[in-house]
């Protein structure tokens, strides 16, 4: 059966973005329930997330990592968190990212792909 690109992001990119932006949150030191409120998630999801029990199967680079801590960063001073995941989304399509996960999960069916150009 053939994952599409928008699955693998709604499934997969998007709950390992929040997983790495509650982690970066809670490397500068914020208290769970701030980190909730921050990303408007509850505090049980924030734990499962800093517990690795929810979107722990994707590992991001080095480079999206510290896009990840720079995005807490803005969120803690005041910026949207919906902006930041949306600027963090963008910059994963761009380095074709999405991709290499959408391989992963479709091998063989993917082939003929053209969504990413890749």
């Amino acid at each position: 059966m053939f994952t599409t690109y928008q699955e693998i992001e709604a499934k997969q990119i998007i709950p390992a973005l929040r997983n790495g932006l509650a982690s970066a949150l809670r490397d500068l030191g914020i208290p769970q329930n701030k980190i909730a409120s921050l990303l408007n998630m509850t505090e049980g999801a924030i734990s499962q997330y800093l517990q690795k029990k929810r979107a722990s199967e994707i590992v991001f680079s080095e480079n999206v990592k510290m896009k990840i801590a720079e995005s807490a960063e803005r969120i803690f001073n005041g910026a949207s968190h919906i902006e930041e995941m949306q600027k963090l989304i963008k910059y994963i399509e761009q380095k074709n990212l999405i991709c290499v996960a959408c391989k992963t999960h479709n091998e063989g069916v993917i082939a003929g792909c053209r969504i990413c150009f890749t």
